[in-house]
């Protein structure tokens, strides 16, 4: 058995189906339910951060055969929303253009697009699916090893061996860490987030793994509504302070005045929608250059 954290939880070097993959305690059985209209799964929960995951995930495979987003239609809706929620939030702990951010699981790369063209240093990451939206600005690529910001939109729950996974993530060693999930909370098997015809959700946390997941990385949490933000009470490499973190949580605890505020703000940036683009630009074709000549 290897040491996760200090006073937290542990891994177990071989996790089996009676074990969580995110703490390795024991399970139990919850209930079954058919994925992609064929495989009869089990649910199992957690006896020791009472999360709820599907037995070893075999199926995985299938399930992401095809990368396109069959049937997420609300991809670019919900891009744009998170979007201008990042972009206030960012604003509130006073976030640079300088400082490195990273979407981690960012497929093509739209946030990642639309974070650049709002002034933010933004990388995409996703072993899974290439880099469309933000060419030159792959983290894996670039040999990004730190970041002062992490975002993770609808990925926790897609994390067949959370604790790995889990783990690179924090490894940048960010102040901020923004994500999104819902938690469990012992719903029945009827629960929509379980999404059994696509076959891609494989672990849903509960509140006490999101808060010991924040206490395992040396950070403090912040969830409302399905966002997680995990941070640093002190800042490594940003500049908020207390009073930031106050006015954050209360926005984040109202989601209505959320919404209004991250809208004003999309407006006022569609007021100059290319300042930040341009430069982008002018760096593309600065290396297209570059790569061409080398070529030659």
């Amino acid at each position: 058995m290897e040491r996760m954290c200090e006073n937290t939880w542990h891994y177990l070097d071989v996790l089996g189906n009676s074990n969580c993959r995110l703490c390795g305690g024991e399970t139990a059985l919850t209930f079954r339910k058919v994925l992609l209209q064929k495989h009869e799964v089990s649910f199992l929960k957690c006896q020791r951060c009472l999360s709820l995951q599907t037995e070893a995930p075999y199926w995985l495979d299938e399930a992401y055969a095809d990368d396109r987003p069959l049937s997420d239609c609300g991809m670019v809706a919900r891009t744009i929303e998170l979007c201008a929620k990042t972009d206030l939030i960012l604003s509130i702990l006073r976030v640079g253009h300088d400082a490195v951010g990273v979407d981690i699981g960012g497929s093509l790369g739209l946030f990642s697009r639309m974070m650049r063209d709002r002034g933010y240093n933004f990388h995409r990451s996703d072993k899974y699916s290439r880099n469309f939206y933000v060419p030159f600005h792959d983290a894996t690529e670039n040999g990004i090893a730190r970041a002062s910001v992490v975002t993770s939109f609808e990925v926790m729950e897609h994390l067949s061996n959370p604790q790995e996974e889990l783990h690179s993530m924090f490894a940048l060693s960010p102040d901020v860490v923004l994500a999104t999930t819902m938690p469990y909370t012992d719903q029945a098997s009827d629960w929509w987030y379980y999404a059994p015809d696509i076959g891609q959700h494989v672990f849903f946390y509960s509140p006490k793994a999101l808060q010991a997941i924040a206490a395992c990385y040396g950070m403090q949490l912040i969830s409302a509504a399905g966002i997680h933000l995990f941070f640093r009470e002190k800042p490594q490499t940003l500049s908020y302070d207390i009073q930031d973190l106050h006015r954050l949580a209360g926005l984040l605890n109202n989601p209505q005045h959320l919404h209004i505020e991250s809208m004003q703000l999309l407006l006022s940036r569609l007021s100059d929608p290319y300042q930040w683009a341009s430069k982008d630009y002018a760096e593309i074709l600065g290396r297209m250059r570059t790569s061409a000549e080398c070529a030659a």
